[in-house]
């Protein structure tokens, strides 16, 4: 018995070796929230409660929450949505790895006059705040987390 330990752990060795990486999945989920950043209070909206961690290393004392969407997105992929700010969201999916996907990220006034762009890899279920628009006294923030299958 003493013998075939050291050969059973040898085929299992060979075993994990030889099992494949994980596939990078075909289509993600993507989940936004918009937020209004502020010094005004320090409330937070409950409905941003998933992402207050990530909002509150950001230095304002309050959030507002605005809206929220999610989308499945493939690689290639693009979405926009015309947010009640008068803003519209844009995100573009450009990859998906195993490690990460890589977004384009638009925030954009109608007439332009305000806008912010940005690449992003985001891990798989991590939240990466994106923003900084001129919005009332604040700024316009978006939590975006990639949800993997």
């Amino acid at each position: 018995m003493i013998r075939v330990l050291p050969a059973l752990a040898s085929l299992l060795l060979v075993c994990a070796l030889a099992l494949p990486a994980a596939a990078a999945p075909d289509e993600v989920e993507v989940i936004y929230l918009v937020a209004y950043a502020h010094n005004e209070d320090a409330e937070v909206d409950r409905k941003l409660a998933p992402v207050r961690k990530a909002l509150e290393t950001l230095g304002f004392s309050g959030f507002r929450y605005i809206s929220s969407g999610k989308w499945t997105m493939g690689a290639g992929d693009t979405r926009s949505v015309r947010l009640d700010s008068g803003y519209t969201l844009q995100i573009q999916l450009d990859e998906i790895t195993d490690a990460n996907a890589r977004l384009t990220v638009f925030l954009s006034r109608p007439d332009k006059s305000d806008s912010a762009r940005i690449n992003l890899r985001i891990k798989p279920n991590a939240v990466v705040v994106f923003g900084g628009t001129d919005y009332q006294q604040g700024k316009l923030v978006v939590p975006i987390r990639v949800k993997y299958p």
